[in-house]
């Protein structure tokens, strides 16, 4: 959409005030995206901010740029005053593109200009790589964070290339041991931002200060070029898993590892012993990107599972290249079956060691699983036989409570007539809303629309059916 066309709307529906009494009422949600492939002047952004003032009863704020977006000072110092003056709203967002050109020192002018909107329940500052947000940028963001007593959630993304250093860190962790109120926090620094080993654990440290937390997101991600040696790694492992393993409240834990090394073992076990000591742990999600984990890894995973009897959610996923054999890949999977109480059950590898192995594991697990509502299993660079899908589908046409299903397969030798039968199995979950299939098929398989329907009958289903071609 041109900037013209954009004015134009804003005119529009500004017009009048009837029209500017009913959009009050009405609108609760604001975003302002500025993109990078428009030329904003000052004047552009000055009226653009005046139809906002005109807003009342605004709920939610988020102030959105491009990658490479070029404004000017006096851009910068309207868009600071519109921040300023959301005294009322409850949640706002600033999310920074990568490489923004935002003036001399934009991005640390819009960072400061929250500080006073202390009334702010969830706040989220995410700062795209290359923006250089360096030391001072950091501190600001700590300092802010010292107002905000009734702040419930906190989100903060530093993407690589912007180089707080441990000073920046230790400033963060300062602001983040004031949040006391704080029952959901979501951390994803990029490892490369030259932190160091101090760095890291004074994060860590303020987070086993947060008595009140219920959820917590942590990634590990990018290199671990600024920590000296494998001592100061081990460190950093342990004061992560002593993070989580003392948060007596945390019901709702999320991992999500990228490291350019493969974690070790032990350093798995010890993840592991803090998530066994959580008793509250409902919602567990864990992500290891490529080459993260070894076999024993999956081993030890299992192990884990199946002394979480009390999990309702569970999600797992898995990159290329993780060392598996076919007991540490059947031990993992068959572990999913002692955990009676699950709800929800997300599976996501990008391949199996051996997938016949695992669809019979998945299968067997779903038999105990009497109370799941939602499944979802995506393993889309694993070559399937719709045989193989059926065994699968055998075990799903068993959960009749279920409500949402997810199948993402490659498959390969398939006939209509075999698809057919597998939706006939499916037909039988009286209680599902949602049906999302997509199958990477070799060749030309004609999948009639109409026919799926007619096995499908159920008014209430909404039926996503993706079918891409593997050439």
């Amino acid at each position: 959409m041109s900037l013209q066309n954009l004015m134009g709307i804003f005119q529009e529906i500004f017009s009048g005030q009837n029209e500017l009494q009913r959009n009050s009422q009405k609108q609760k949600n604001i975003v302002l995206h500025i993109a990078g492939n428009q030329i904003f002047t000052e004047k552009n952004i000055c009226l653009i901010v005046k139809h906002v003032k005109l807003i009342q009863n605004i709920k939610s704020f988020e102030l959105r740029f491009d990658e490479h977006t070029d404004l000017t000072e006096g851009c910068i110092k309207t868009l600071e005053g519109c921040i300023q003056n959301q005294t009322n709203t409850s949640y706002l967002t600033l999310n920074f593109g990568k490489s923004c050109k935002l003036g001399l020192n934009g991005m640390n002018i819009l960072i400061k200009s929250y500080l006073n909107l202390t009334q702010l329940v969830r706040l989220t500052l995410e700062i795209g790589r290359c923006n250089f947000l360096g030391y001072i940028g950091a501190k600001q963001i700590g300092e802010s964070l010292k107002n905000f007593r009734q702040l419930k959630q906190f989100r903060l993304q530093i993407s690589d290339q912007n180089d707080i250093g441990f000073q920046g860190a230790l400033e963060i962790s300062q602001g983040l041991q004031c949040l006391k109120n704080l029952n959901q926090i979501d951390l994803d620094i990029h490892l490369s931002n030259k932190l160091t080993c101090i760095g890291y654990l004074s994060i860590q440290k303020a987070l086993t200060q947060l008595d009140s937390l219920e959820v917590m997101s942590l990634q590990l991600q990018g290199q671990l070029q600024d920590v000296e040696n494998s001592t100061e790694i081990q460190q950093i492992i342990n004061s992560i898993q002593n993070v989580y393993s003392i948060q007596e409240n945390l019901n709702h834990l999320c991992l999500i590892f990228k490291l350019p090394k493969r974690l070790e073992d032990v350093q798995i076990q010890q993840f592991i012993f803090g998530i066994n000591n959580m008793k509250k742990l409902q919602i567990l999600e864990i992500t290891f990107y490529s080459n993260q984990i070894s076999n024993q890894g999956f081993v030890l995973i299992g192990e884990a599972l199946k002394k979480q009897s009390k999990l309702l959610q569970l999600k797992l996923e898995f990159g290329e290249s993780n060392l598996i054999n076919i007991y540490g890949q059947s031990s993992f999977l068959m572990s999913l079956g002692y955990l009676q109480s699950l709800l929800k059950l997300e599976l996501i590898s990008s391949e199996f060691y051996d997938y016949a192995n695992a669809i019979d594991s998945i299968s067997l697990a779903l038999k105990y699983l009497k109370n799941l509502i939602s499944f979802s299993v995506s393993a889309y660079k694993n070559k399937l036989t719709l045989q193989k899908i059926l065994i699968l589908a055998t075990s799903i046409s068993q959960k009749l409570n279920l409500k949402f299903l997810l199948l993402d397969f490659e498959l390969q030798n398939t006939t209509s007539i075999e698809l057919i039968e597998f939706f006939q199995k499916i037909n039988c979950l009286t209680q599902l809303q949602v049906l999302k299939i997509i199958f990477h098929i070799e060749g030309d398989v004609n999948i009639n629309q109409k026919i799926v329907n007619k096995q499908v009958q159920r008014k209430n289903i909404r039926l996503i059916l993706n079918q891409i071609k593997i050439n």
